[in-house]
């Protein structure tokens, strides 16, 4: 009958991911800009996932309080009438909305790292068939975390889904649904890093720089951490999650992703900066 997390603390969460991930991105750009004179398709790509990201965060920003507000009527603040089943209805139909975005953007990150990672071993090729193979999977795992969302649940209208979607069995399959597609959104993480870690072990340079290297490009281990503690926090086997806490946790997946995968060109701009 409440939220995990306040709203005020959430929106302050969310809006201070929105500016750090912005600032992620920018210096990554300008860095490009002053290396290369120009900024590339990984860019453009990570810039477009910060644009859904933020869409993302208004979106929420402009539709929250209906389901805070909700919170207070099932606590008996307000009057459980017709007109606040029609607001909550309006609140559960921009789920499937923040779904697709979300998924967008996770997966925009990806196809950034994707690209940018492409170029490094471009003429390779062993490389160049891996890294095809890797890039058909990564779209695949997000076409099927598209495809397995309860996506009624989402969009028809509220008196069915307060006829439907409350059932043991539809917590059942969202619960299953929440950790088959973390478990696609580690799988395709591991196999992108498997791409540099690929080059860096075939390539005649000191064993501490290949460890080194090893570990910035691994740094979307914490990505999958977040995804982890994302399914787990939020999942109930006798109820559905909790919106507001299922979100939130969205956020920082999100917002994360997009931080680490700007995390990883910086090491690359400044090697390649010092002609090595």
């Amino acid at each position: 009958l409440h939220a995990e997390v306040s709203q005020p603390v959430f929106l302050g969460c969310v809006w201070a991911l929105a500016g750090l991930s912005l600032i992620f991105v920018l210096v990554r750009c300008f860095i490009k800009m002053m290396t290369f004179k120009r900024v590339s398709s990984d860019d453009v790509i990570a810039f477009i996932a910060w644009g859904m990201f933020l869409a993302n965060i208004i979106l929420w920003t402009v539709k929250s309080p209906i389901l805070y507000r909700n919170y207070e009527v099932l606590q008996g603040k307000h009057p459980f009438d017709q007109v606040e089943i029609e607001r909550y209805g309006s609140f559960i139909r921009c789920i499937g909305a923040f779904t697709s975005i979300f998924y967008a953007s996770l997966w925009s990150v990806k196809l950034s790292v994707l690209l940018f990672f492409r170029r490094l071993g471009n003429q390779i090729r062993r490389y160049e068939i891996w890294w095809w193979c890797v890039t058909a999977v990564t779209v695949s795992t997000w076409l099927i975390c598209m495809a397995d969302v309860d996506w009624p649940c989402n969009t028809k209208p509220i008196q069915w889904i307060m006829l439907n979607c409350s059932s043991q069995n539809k917590i059942n399959f969202q619960n299953r649904t929440f950790y088959a597609n973390c478990a696609l959104d580690i799988l395709s993480d591991c196999l992108i890093v498997s791409i540099p870690i690929l080059i860096l072990w075939n390539v005649h340079v000191p064993l501490r720089k290949k460890i080194i290297l090893t570990g910035i490009f691994s740094a979307t281990v914490i990505v999958m951490v977040v995804s982890i503690i994302r399914v787990t926090v939020v999942n109930s086997k006798h109820q559905s999650a909790e919106i507001a806490w299922l979100v939130f946790w969205s956020f920082v997946e999100n917002g994360t992703a997009i931080m680490i995968s700007c995390v990883a060109s910086f090491r690359q701009l400044f090697v390649a900066s010092q002609d090595q």
